[in-house]
């Protein structure tokens, strides 16, 4: 029966996964065991097999190169999710605003009220009064755009309304033309503005609510001893934006291959990794967590110098790495790769397009902006945590450079191979013969091209 739920189990970087599959798409993932032995591995692998993923093959060049299927991502897939926006950095006016957009979509997020703080058990704790409304940045006398994209500033009318307009109109209620407001908008610790342009029955009961699905990624984090995934401890540093010539996707496979990539593309990153630490795990609602400890880390509890001991058993390919890197940085600018991961990193992916990592003393958030069938942006905003300005005093500006430096190298590495990827998926080759998975690492992405596939109507 085609419409029968089976259950298989496979083998994920020496964690058994249990799957639950449903017409091969993916719906449940769940971690039944702790790290096996490479004893116990290897005999559990003898017994049980994925055949889904170990016989699959990687999505169709049209998946990356077709105008319909672009313009059907966007509608049913990008616009139905909760896409990040905004942090509320430049939000903490009444009446303070920021504005940006999403494919054809230009919106302005106002903060409508003002936060306060109170003291609780002697302790300074946050509490937050702050409303923000979000609205379409579109005026409703002939849809001009008002306000510059990706600027913020201070407006007069906090509720969206336009005090311009003509009173000699007949009928005519002014506040019932103001900005129409975007009903989905949820703002997360605090921190990090989410905004919904539609609303689909269909991927609204399979994504579940947001805090809901973040809900392991946190856990996560405060798991690996990071002990404030997301609150007021963490100060916002940077925003960025970078534009690559790749289809959307292309990006987000590169996140989710399961560190594939990394030995090969990021030579200062994978120094500072113990890459046999590296761990995987899927989760529900298209969420996936990679974390990978620190050779800092190892040394530490080996009893080793940390400057010298590396656990890192894979020789890098130091020829394509160094390449990679002097395309990416040609100039070598002043980076610090060692303190920048300190103990080592989470990797979190939410579905479709929304990344959120945690490495020493930093949080990032990026996401991907679809800007055409062969580009995207990449947007980044960095958080450091307070005590580090406590700490490092007068040098934190100095940290702070040298850590954002190495972030870029890695951004303008994935970059470089992204748009590799890109120009490879449209030539004859590709067309001819589509790509296989590494069944034991490469997880993350096939979860993702499952569910993609499920919700663009595609089976592949």
């Amino acid at each position: 029966n085609s419409q029968m739920m089976r259950i298989t189990f496979c083998i994920n970087r020496n964690h058994l996964i249990a799957r639950s599959w449903h017409n091969s798409s993916i719906s449940k993932s769940v971690c039944i065991s702790s790290r096996l032995s490479s004893n116990e591995s290897s005999k559990v692998t003898e017994r049980v097999e994925c055949p889904s993923i170990a016989s699959s093959l990687t999505p169709p060049q049209e998946v990356y190169t077709d105008k319909s299927i672009y313009d059907k991502e966007i509608e049913t897939i990008l616009k139905c999710n909760w896409q990040y926006a905004a942090t509320t950095h430049h939000l903490r006016n009444v009446g303070s605003y920021v504005t940006g957009s999403f494919a054809n979509e230009q919106y302005v997020i106002v903060n409508n009220s003002n936060p306060t703080a109170t003291k609780v058990e002697k302790e300074s704790t946050y509490t937050s009064t702050m409303s923000i409304g979000a609205y379409y940045n579109v005026c409703r006398h002939h849809a001009s755009i008002l306000l510059p994209e990706n600027t913020h500033g201070s407006l007069v009318q906090a509720d969206g309304s336009n005090p311009s307009m003509q009173k000699s109109i007949e009928n005519f209620n002014r506040k019932s033309y103001g900005l129409l407001p975007i009903d989905n908008c949820l703002t997360l610790s605090d921190q990090l503005v989410f905004l919904r342009f539609e609303t689909d029955a269909t991927h609204s009961n399979f994504l579940g609510d947001l805090n809901h699905r973040l809900a392991p990624v946190f856990a996560s984090m405060d798991q690996f001893g990071f002990t404030s995934a997301l609150n007021r401890t963490l100060v916002h540093v940077k925003t960025a934006t970078y534009h690559l010539s790749c289809n959307w996707k292309v990006f987000v496979e590169n996140y989710l291959d399961g560190g594939y990539h990394v030995p090969f593309a990021h030579p200062g990153l994978t120094n500072q990794l113990s890459l046999d630490s590296y761990d995987i795990k899927c989760h529900d609602f298209g969420v996936s967590i990679q974390t990978c400890g620190s050779n800092a880390t190892q040394s530490t509890k080996d009893g080793g110098d940390e400057q010298n001991v590396s656990t890192n058993k894979k020789k890098l390919p130091s020829t394509l790495s160094k390449s990679i890197a002097a395309k990416a940085n040609p100039n070598t600018p002043n980076v610090d790769f060692s303190e920048r991961v300190a103990r080592g990193a989470v990797y979190a992916f939410i579905y479709p397009n929304f990344m959120i990592n945690r490495y020493g003393p930093w949080l990032d958030v990026n996401y991907v902006i679809p800007t055409g069938i062969k580009s995207c942006q990449v947007k980044f905003d960095w958080f450091l945590e307070q005590s580090q300005f406590n700490e490092k005093g007068d040098a934190v500006q100095e940290f702070i450079e040298k850590s954002l430096n190495a972030s870029d190298q890695v951004q303008k590495e994935d970059m470089i191979l992204c748009d590799g990827v890109q120009k490879g998926i449209e030539s004859s080759a590709y067309k001819r013969l589509r790509g296989r998975y590494a069944p034991q690492i490469e997880t993350p992405l096939f979860q993702f091209h499952q569910i993609y596939s499920k919700h663009i109507g595609l089976n592949f």
